[in-house]
Order: structure tokens, then C-alpha cells, then sequence
């Protein structure tokens, strides 16, 4: 025996419409059908002739023996239910649907209905639209509760837009970050803190530098970790990169690499350091015949000159980069900061949105440019244990510690990882503006040639010339740190990011009068001490500050004594004033060349 229950009559308009065909076998009795019994033919096999685009709501099949749906248009049997089966034949909003137990029901393809199934509508368009409206609509208003975060604790903050927060303009590339938390900075002005928001996620920029010495060193214990993540499984190197590191293993590893920038240790390396201003200076020479001017294109060629000091100092190679335009070791640096739309895109997942890095395999290096670097520097330590060398660079340095037990072999990778990076710095931007300057640290280098380590060390001249060219352009321009736990009330909460932002800092004039204007007086040894602690942070501060400052301020000061003693360096007609800068780009980077004009003076020698 088998029932067929209707919920309500089929639309007579709908009777003859092409569909399915329900054909019901039993051999035990009649056939209830609809809201009033009525008997069919008492053969085997009867059929019921029920077009399923004709049927209305909430059709229920109740099978003891079998029943078989036949397509109309194929003339074949699409399934065939087992005995006790129940299926539900749904009409909604005008599509029809099969639905029950049975696993085969997801076999039956959208072609037997004459047209494709949907869900809510005929159209799956529509049904697809239907649902992105909704979860529009849905994100909307967890948004919109986010975005009470500040609001609910009397911060000030800068209004977010929907979804995205006050994060728009760098997720498009329109604003770099540096300028992005300048500019937060800016509309912060008269208050210690602002907060806004990196999509749904609440954050604080700091503007009070009394709060920044609590963050940076007061607080560490709370702020000890960044907000940069990066993937074990798929960024090994960036993940164990100093920079990038966490917690206890951080802290380790710091330990063991501070040593290796000692002032001691900085004068061994001063030598590899010399060969490579050597070298720069004789790649100036060579771009003009004696006597006239030499333009240089000072991006790129500084950029040079640093890889070739990295490549020496710290990997034990030869670059060549001034020499040889395809050198591999600066094509590899290159790739690893180019800027393109994705690079710049991964940079703003791994600084901004670190949890999203395991979903997308997000990398601080490119797998190729880790292997390269990996591979050179273990061929480097391979071949001076079998024999030792004598070129006190920072590898002979780590394979001592290394010797003695205090790090092991993987470590040697992760101090070196990020000495890889290019120096973004224009070394010699600032130099034109200073012609005073020039003259007066020509004479000095003249008593005392060539240059060595004590004389570059007490030279004021680079010094003053670094301080107000970083406190401009300044390259990494905010500092980012997690709060892991509640600090502050009323800013409060975990995982929160508190920004410092350099720019914003070393641009306000509260701290720095005129801000724009380069004034060579601004760093001299009175008015350093009425600088206000905490506004002036190229290097960071406290126990993340930059462990290569020392090694970075030698490689300076060594390639202007070489270049100064020969060379007056001025403005071309070329020279972009003001420099301008990429929006792209995570570290501070001009969009064109900086060229400028290289006069040999009286006296310049000829090597």
C-alpha cells in the first residue's frame, strides 16, 4: 500500500506544463491521491501522472515499495527509490525541488526540469545576488559594531568608513603607511592618543611621547612582540628573521647577535668596508673624463655600493655590483623589495592583517630569493671550516660563536636574513644642501688620508648630515607593537596595535620649528639637548632598536670621506625638489632617480 499526500490542489495552468513523470508500482491495493480518495487501476504498475513543475508547497511521498521519476524530455528513469523512502517535492517562490534521504537525489542534473534548479528563484543569478545583498548586509552591521570600540570608551578616533575602516587609501596603494600614520597622526593634533581602525580591527596611534617611552621601554614586558607575522611552513627565513621573531626565541637570538655589533667588532669589518668606498669612488671617476662634472644617478648607484658592502661584510662575497650591471647577488636583493602590485600587497597583509598569512601563503622573502640567499651563505660557512679565513667579517665572527657553542647552525641563517635587505636611504640626499659643510670636512680629510676607523668615528660631519636627512626620510617611518594585555584605560584590550609614527613625530612642529626646512644647525651639540626625548626615533628605541645603526653609520661615514675628499656634490637641473616618495612601498623608496652633479676638486686624486 502507498499514499500520495497534497498538501493543496495543482494550479489547472500548470497541468500540462513539461516536467516529471512519477511512476508508482504495488501490487497490494488501491491509491489514496489528493484531498479525497480515489481508486486507480488495480494494475501492477500504476502511474501517476504528476508534473512536478505543476506541483504546489510541500508535496510529501511516503513509499513503502517503489516509486521511479521519469524525465518527460529524456523519455528515462532518473531514480528509483527503495522502499520506505520519503522524499519532498518543494515548489518555492516558482522553482521546484526533489529533496529527501536518498544520496542519489544529488545525482539528478537541473536538466530534467527544463531548466536550471535554484534555490530561492528560477534564476541561480538571482538567487546569487539575493545572498551577496544579504551578506552585505550582514557584514555591514558587524562592521558598524565594531567601529563602536572607541566611541564606547571616550577615545578620539577618525570616522571609518564601512568594511574597510580608515584603511582604504593604503589598501588601494594611494597612500603608503608611513604617510597613511602621518597623516592619522595629524588629525590627532592637542591629543595624546587617536584610535582608527585597520578594517574591523581597532588601533592607536601614539602621539604623546611620554606614552611613546612607556611603549618602547617603560612598558616592554607589555609590548615586547610587533605585529609582522610570518609563515613557518611557508617563509621559514621570514619567519625567523630578527625583525619578524616573537617572545622568548626573539629575546635569544638578540642576545647572541648583539656581540657581533660592537664598536670592536665594527672596526675589524672597517676594512672590507674601505675596498668598497674604494670602489665607489673609482665608479665616479669612470663616469666622466678628468676635469669635468660627473652626473650621478645617486639612487641606484648607492644602492649598489650598499649591496656590495652587505655581500662583503656580512655573506663573505664579492658582489660587484658597481662593476657588473647583471651582477646575481643585487638582481636577487632587488627581487626580494621590488615594487609591483602584489609585493606591495603581501607587505601590507604581513604588517596590517597578519592572520590572514596562512590563507594566502604570504612571504616576507620570495622562496626564490630565500634559496639564493640560503644557499650562499652556507656555501660561505662550508668552505671556511675546511678553511679558515682571516677576513674578520661578520661570518668569521658567527662561526667563532658558532665554534664556541653559543648558537647553532640554523641561527647563522636567521642573523644574516636580514642584512639581505636593501638600504633605502640616499645616502648623499642630504649633501648639496650642505656646502659649508663639504669644504670644511674636505680639510679635514686631507690631514689624515686615507680615511680610518677613528677618523670616521669622530667626524661630525656625517653625523649631523644622517640625523637631519633620517629625521626628513626618515626609511621605516612607524614603529608597530601588540599590546598583550590590558594597558592604558581607557584603551584597553589585547593583540590592540599602538603605531608611533616617525613622521608624524619628527614633522610636528611642537618638536622640530619649521619642519620642512633643512637647517644644518638643528643637530649641533647645543640645540641636540633641547630636542624632546622620544620625537626623534630613526632607529627605534629601547630593547628593538636597530641592532645595525653602528655597523650603518660607519658604511656612511666612510663613503663620504672618500667621496668628499675628491668630489663637491651639488643640484642638477634634474634633481626633484621636492623628492617624491612611492605609495607602494613599505619602506621609505622615491619614485624616480635622485640625480646629482659630482665636481672634482683641486687636489682630487687620480686613483
Amino acid at each position: 500500500m502507498f499514499s500520495l499526500a497534497i498538501a493543496n490542489e495543482v494550479a489547472p495552468k500548470h497541468q500540462h506544463s513539461p516536467g516529471l513523470t512519477m511512476t508508482l508500482r504495488d501490487q497490494s491495493g488501491p491509491t489514496a491521491i489528493g484531498p479525497r480518495p480515489s481508486p486507480l487501476s488495480d494494475a501492477g504498475c500504476r502511474t501517476l501522472h504528476a508534473n512536478v513543475g505543476a506541483l504546489p508547497l510541500n508535496i510529501a511521498v511516503l513509499i513503502p515499495k517503489t516509486i521511479s521519476i521519469f524525465s518527460n524530455q529524456e523519455k528515462k528513469a532518473w531514480l528509483t527509490l527503495n522502499c520506505w523512502s520519503v522524499c519532498y517535492v518543494l515548489k518555492i517562490l516558482g522553482s521546484t525541488y526533489i529533496v529527501g534521504t536518498d544520496p542519489r537525489l544529488k545525482q539528478m542534473p537541473p536538466s530534467i526540469f527544463g531548466k536550471r534548479m535554484a534555490l530561492l528563484f528560477d534564476s541561480l543569478l538571482v538567487d546569487a545576488t539575493v545572498a551577496l545583498i544579504s551578506l552585505i548586509t550582514l557584514l555591514y552591521f558587524y562592521f558598524e559594531h565594531k567601529f563602536t570600540y572607541w566611541k564606547k570608551r571616550g577615545v578620539p578616533f577618525v570616522k571609518p568608513l564601512p568594511f574597510v575602516g580608515n584603511f582604504k587609501d593604503v589598501l588601494l596603494q594611494r597612500r603608503s603607511p608611513s604617510h597613511f600614520f602621518e597623516d592619522i597622526y595629524k588629525k590627532g593634533r592637542g591629543k595624546p592618543l587617536i584610535g582608527f581602525y585597520i578594517f574591523g580591527k581597532p588601533s592607536v596611534v601614539i602621539r604623546d611621547p611620554a606614552i611613546v617611552k612607556n611603549v618602547l621601554v617603560k612598558d616592554f614586558n607589555v609590548f615586547s612582540d610587533r605585529h609582522i607575522e610570518c609563515d613557518p611552513k611557508t617563509d621559514p627565513l621570514g619567519h625567523q628573521n630578527l625583525f619578524v621573531i616573537k617572545g622568548q626565541p626573539w629575546k635569544n637570538l638578540r642576545g647572541k647577535i648583539t656581540p657581533v655589533f660592537t664598536s670592536g667588532k665594527m672596526r675589524r669589518v672597517f676594512p672590507l668596508i674601505s675596498d668598497c668606498a674604494v670602489n665607489l669612488k673609482r665608479y665616479i671617476h669612470d663616469l666622466g673624463d678628468y676635469g669635468k662634472e660627473r652626473h650621478v644617478e645617486v639612487k641606484e648607484t648607492m644602492a649598489k655600493f650598499t649591496t656590495d658592502v652587505i655581500s662583503s661584510c656580512a655573506f663573505g662575497i664579492k658582489a660587484n655590483s658597481l662593476k657588473d650591471p647583471n651582477a646575481e647577488f643585487r638582481n636577487f636583493g632587488r627581487l626580494a623589495f621590488v615594487l609591483s602590485f602584489r609585493r606591495a600587497f603581501e607587505f601590507t597583509v604581513l604588517f596590517f592583517l597578519p592572520k590572514l598569512v596562512p590563507l594566502g601563503r604570504f612571504s616576507f622573502f620570495s622562496a626564490a630569493t630565500a634559496e639564493y640567499f640560503r644557499k650562499v651563505l652556507w656555501d660561505v660557512i662550508k668552505a671556511r671550516e675546511k678553511t679558515p679565513s682571516e677576513r674578520n667579517d661578520l661570518i668569521d665572527l658567527l662561526i667563532q660563536l658558532k665554534n664556541k657553542g653559543f648558537i647553532q647552525d640554523d641561527e647563522v641563517v636567521k642573523m644574516n636574513g636580514g642584512l639581505s635587505k636593501d638600504e633605502s636611504t640616499e645616502k648623499l640626499v642630504a649633501t648639496p644642501w650642505l656646502p659649508k659643510q663639504q669644504c670644511s670636512s674636505r680639510r679635514v680629510l686631507k690631514l689624515t688620508p686615507p680615511p680610518s676607523p677613528s677618523v670616521c668615528t669622530n667626524w661630525p660631519f656625517p653625523l649631523t648630515s644622517r640625523l637631519k636627512t633620517l629625521r626628513k626620510y626618515t626609511p621605516f617611518a612607524f614603529l608597530e607593537r601588540v599590546c598583550s594585555k590590558d594597558y592604558l584605560e581607557p584603551v584597553t584590550g589585547t593583540e590592540l596595535p599602538f603605531i608611533i609614527s616617525l613622521h608624524g613625530l619628527h614633522k610636528d612642529p611642537e618638536y622640530f620649528p619649521e619642519p620642512e626646512r633643512f637647517d644644518p644647525e638643528r643637530f649641533s651639540e647645543e640645540n641636540k639637548r633641547s630636542i624632546t626625548p622620544y620625537t626623534y626615533l630613526p632607529f627605534g628605541e629601547g630593547p628593538h632598536n636597530c641592532i645595525g645603526s653602528r655597523f650603518g653609520l660607519l658604511v656612511v661615514k666612510c663613503s663620504l670621506a672618500y667621496i668628499l675628499a675628491d668630489y663637491e656634490v651639488d643640484k642638477c637641473s634634474d634633481t626633484p625638489v621636492p623628492i617624491q616618495f612611492s605609495d607602494k612601498a613599505i619602506v621609505l623608496t622615491s619614485t624616480t632617480g635622485i640625480p646629482l652633479i659630482f665636481r672634482r676638486v683641486a687636489g682630487a686624486s687620480d686613483k
